[in-house]
């Protein structure tokens, strides 16, 4: 390579490292379901409405190191936090347990661990699937150079389900834990699981990986110099096709890092919600929320006057679309949050618009098809809405199959884009 295209490839990275955009949370709250067990690895599913966590026995040796024993699953119902967590025998044995990865449409868990009796070896990966409201019995994911080590725990499963990321030893003379990619071939072969660059895995320890929905920021804990606490969590971005080149690292910073442990970080579309797992109040490890929706005082009036100027009416807000998973009717989470923090808090002080809810679809599959799909996503909308006290005469559904695109369908970003429902608010006055 000669020297101009050196210079070219350094400051394309260094400008890359430099442009990442880092969520910042203005709020943090400590979930209901943390108890006297320690409680983390939390991963949510929005299609379900569940909230998934592992809770442990904690242990501590002579030198004060503490360790999780008796790992075990137990789910939540998001909405409703405080009802009380659910231990489903299924997806718990003997050995150590936890959700490491989630489909989209929250019918497939990726697993810790094999539940066969006969393996003499716990680690590795499993999946079970959801058939007529119950899980069937899990089975091991053959994915290669996963039963070497004993003490490989650490894993992301893609919701797609077609890559891994996990947290291993090197070997077995090392001390700290590296980052390594498996791929699902076309073969339905998953790849030998490829270390991560020297810019991501330090000379510390990189472990509880997440990766986004587009598969181009990676998140992961570490306990590498200049970090705030005993382990913090950073972001990656990926650079070109393939996972061989990501941009530096960067501290996620206030409210995701303590002076503490904090690991096991998990986001949701429009990057509005995550979770942190944390040692921050506690020596015990719990579970928390942040929110990136920043929240404005409500002004204080001092004084009504005795003649009520007539009332403004608001400017009608353009909402952003509501995209939507290939083929999927349900409502991702930051979505959700955008609906109950934005569109319904002004269709409740502003009782005079109407909303004409319009649903869209990619070019794949039949018109007829299609257009059935787009009144289908929209109705989520409408009935979302409707469980938040908006009254149903105040909407229209609309379904315009493929009819309207927002981008072009010949990419797989066009069809994303294509894959909405628009919210077009109408003043009655």
């Amino acid at each position: 390579m000669n020297k101009v295209a050196t210079v070219l490839v350094f400051l394309l990275m260094a400008f890359s490292a430099r442009a990442q955009q880092v969520p910042y949370f203005y709020s943090v709250e400590k979930l209901p379901i943390n108890s006297e067990l320690p409680t983390f690895f939390p991963l949510y599913n929005d299609s379900m409405d569940v909230l998934y966590v592992v809770k442990a026995n904690m242990l501590e040796d002579e030198s004060g190191e503490t360790s999780y024993e008796s790992q075990d699953i137990f789910h939540y119902k998001f909405s409703d936090l405080k009802a009380g967590g659910v231990y489903d025998s299924l997806l718990n044995n003997k050995r150590n347990n936890a959700v490491v990865g989630i489909s989209y449409s929250g019918d497939t868990l990726y697993l810790l661990g094999t539940y066969d009796k006969r393996a003499k070896k716990a680690n590795g990966l499993s999946y079970t699937r959801l058939e007529e409201n119950e899980w069937v019995k899990p089975e091991q994911m053959k994915v290669h150079g996963k039963n070497v080590i004993d003490s490989l725990y650490s894993f992301y499963v893609h919701p797609e389900g077609d890559l891994v990321i996990l947290s291993k030893f090197p070997d077995k003379k090392s001390d700290n834990e590296d980052l390594y990619i498996s791929m699902l071939g076309k073969n339905g072969k998953w790849s030998d699981p490829h270390r991560l660059p020297s810019n991501i895995n330090s000379p510390y320890y990189e472990i509880t990986p997440f990766m986004s929905d587009d598969k181009n920021t990676l998140y992961f804990s570490s306990n590498r110099p200049g970090g705030k606490g005993s382990a913090d969590v950073y972001m990656s971005q990926r650079l070109g096709n393939d996972y061989s080149q990501w941009t530096d690292p960067v501290n996620m910073g206030k409210h995701v890092n303590t002076s503490a442990f904090d690991a096991y970080f998990s986001i949701y579309p429009n990057e509005e919600m995550a979770f942190v797992a944390s040692t921050r109040e506690r020596k015990k490890i719990e579970v928390f929320m942040l929110s990136s929706k920043k929240y404005e005082p409500e002004a204080i009036v001092e004084e009504v006057p005795a003649v009520l100027p007539k009332p403004k009416v608001a400017k009608a807000p353009i909402f952003m679309p509501i995209l939507f998973d290939f083929d999927k009717t349900y409502i991702r989470a930051g979505y959700k949050m955008m609906l109950k923090q934005e569109v319904v808090p002004f269709l409740m002080d502003n009782p005079t618009y109407d909303v004409m809810v319009i649903g869209h679809t990619d070019h794949i599959g039949s018109e007829t098809y299609n257009e059935d799909l787009s009144r289908r996503r929209a109705l989520s909308i409408f009935n979302f809405l409707q469980q938040h006290d908006i009254s149903p005469s105040r909407m229209k559904i609309v379904g315009k199959g493929f009819s309207d695109p927002a981008a072009p369908n010949t990419t797989k970003e066009g069809r994303q884009k294509n894959r909405r429902v628009i919210l077009m608010l109408k003043d009655r006055n």
